[in-house]
């Protein structure tokens, strides 16, 4: 059934916002409390839950993705915002993006498929392949080890392909599949070279 509210003098009440306890609703023009929509006022968008109230501080989807709604209802723009304890970033035009980098003053974090930000995640774009961490910003300048073995990931947090690594003053090679070389030998330019169980090469 459809919620209505009469005034004073026994007249269905339309287009009109309502507050009670449980937070603001809206009356449309049928007099009849929204539920589940979105409605403008103001050229402001707002949207109202199942229950018919409206929807602050959360995520709400629609065709095109989500938005984040502030405390006073309405959309947010060009910012970062918690959700259910991931963050997401709302671009200038009010839906969270997807599948980008993004940098902040303190390094790149990355927002998958699902709109938001990747913890201890392995993900690939155009460059390849890159790793995030705990705190979510991309891990650069170090080593990381998966099923296959040990990777370095350069400046830009990018895996290295085919590269000599200067390490701690040890040199190390990573071949064309991205691996760190150990426990044999390579043919590299016009010599061969040795690698030790930990990776070092032993005739630089």
């Amino acid at each position: 059934g459809k919620w209505y509210f009469v005034d004073t003098n026994g007249y269905r009440v339309s287009n009109r916002w309502m507050k009670d306890s449980k937070g603001w609703c809206y009356l449309g023009s049928d007099g009849a409390m929204v539920t589940s929509n979105w409605i403008k006022d103001g050229g402001k968008w707002y949207y109202f839950n199942a229950n018919g109230y409206m929807a602050v501080n959360c995520l709400v989807y629609d065709s095109n993705g989500p938005v984040y709604l502030g405390s006073d209802g309405t959309m947010v723009y060009s910012r970062w915002v918690q959700s259910n304890g991931k963050w997401y970033y709302i671009g200038a035009n009010g839906y969270a993006v997807k599948n980008i980098w993004m940098r902040d003053s303190i390094g790149w974090v990355y927002y998958g498929s699902d709109y938001y930000m990747l913890t201890n995640s392995w993900c690939k774009d155009s460059k390849g392949w890159c790793f995030v961490g705990a705190d979510g910003y991309a891990v650069t300048n170090c080593w990381k080890k998966d099923s296959h073995g040990w990777i370095w990931l350069d400046s830009n947090g990018s895996m290295t392909y085919s590269k000599w690594i200067n390490d701690g003053g040890k040199w190390y090679y990573v071949d064309s599949t991205g691996y760190m070389l150990a426990n044999t030998s390579k043919y590299i330019g016009n010599k061969t070279y040795h690698f030790n169980a930990s990776g070092v090469c032993t005739n630089p």
